[in-house]
């Protein structure tokens, strides 16, 4: 059993009479099998459960005087740890996948000496993983500055990054965006008709 989470000096915990400890370490031994069983049924691994479950039980052993149904808040913000879990590897894993293959080693070298910034997917994850999808089809100088542009950096970011001019950059994105309008307008050619329309409809590059 994982040990019963204590607030580290200088949190801004609610004074815990003894029979508040005493409640809550009943309900920590009740709930926290419950609650990791609750994580791996919506698909979190033991692991990740685990965490979300501690980090969760930390919040609650914190707010423990102010929060009057602790159970039903144990659950939701377990779930609410391991959701933000899940959003935060999907963005280092889709950032991974956007290394490309390079064909010669300065743009490997450029490549690999840059910052890591994870990916803004709120409102265009779809959009996102449409482009990231089509970034092989670039040349790889366009798409070395495209997916650096999608990530949202500017020219002269980029330009200081992989040590080329920014009215270089900005040519390469030019030529990287008709590229892709290009692909998108052969997805839309190329997709069934639908009720409702084709998901790459709205699309902009």
């Amino acid at each position: 059993m994982e040990a019963i989470p204590m607030a580290r000096t200088g949190d801004t915990t609610h004074a815990v009479t003894d029979q508040a400890l005493q409640e809550f370490r009943a309900f920590f031994r009740t709930y926290t099998l419950r609650v990791e069983r609750f994580l791996v049924n919506q698909g979190a691994t033991r692991h990740d459960a685990e965490d979300a479950t501690q980090q969760a039980m930390h919040d609650l052993y914190r707010r423990w005087t102010l929060i009057r149904q602790p159970r039903a808040w144990i659950f939701k913000a377990a779930k609410g740890h391991f959701l933000r879990s899940v959003e935060r590897q999907r963005r280092e894993q889709l950032h991974d996948n956007m290394q490309p293959v390079c064909d010669d080693a300065a743009t490997r070298t450029a490549w690999n000496g840059m910052p890591p910034r994870r990916y803004d997917l709120d409102g265009g994850s779809e959009e996102t993983q449409w482009v990231i999808a089509r970034l092989q089809q670039l040349p790889p100088a366009q798409r070395q500055v495209m997916a650096l542009k999608i990530d949202g950096y500017e020219a002269p970011e980029i330009a200081g990054m992989i040590g080329s001019p920014a009215e270089t950059v900005r040519s390469n994105i030019r030529y990287a965006r008709a590229r892709l309008t290009q692909v998108l307008q052969a997805d839309l050619a190329a997709a069934p008709a639908h009720a409702g329309g084709s998901h790459a409809e709205g699309r902009t590059v």
